[in-house]
C-alpha cells in the first residue's frame, strides 16, 4: 500500500519540483548574461534622451524633472518618457493643436 502511494503521488511529484528547479536555474542564468546587454542598451537611450531634452528644451527649468527622472531611474523613467511622448503625439490634443 505504502509503494502504491509513493510510486503515485510522491515520486512524480519530486520529479516535477526538481525539473522545475532545473528549469528555473536555466532562465535564471540566461536571463542574467541577456539583462546586461539590454541594460546597457537603455542606458544608453536614456543619455541619447537626456541630451534631446538638453537640445530641444526652450524652458530647462521646466525640463529639469525628466533629466532627474531618467538620470536616477534609467529603465523606468525614459519608459514614462517615450510612454508621455507618444500619448501627447498621438492624442487628440496634438491633433486639435495642428489643426
Amino acid at each position: 500500500m505504502k509503494l502504491k502511494i509513493w510510486f503515485g503521488r510522491i515520486i512524480p511529484l519530486v520529479i516535477i519540483a526538481l525539473g522545475e528547479i532545473v528549469l528555473y536555474c536555466n532562465l535564471f542564468k540566461w536571463l542574467t548574461t541577456s539583462f546586461v546587454f539590454i541594460e546597457i542598451v537603455l542606458h544608453i537611450l536614456s543619455i541619447l534622451i537626456v541630451l534631446n531634452i538638453v537640445r530641444t528644451s526652450r524652458h530647462l527649468s521646466s525640463d529639469l524633472m525628466w533629466i532627474i527622472l531618467i538620470m536616477l531611474f534609467p529603465v523606468f523613467g525614459t519608459f514614462v518618457y517615450v510612454l508621455m511622448l507618444l500619448s501627447l503625439l498621438f492624442g487628440k490634443t496634438f491633433r486639435n493643436i495642428i489643426k
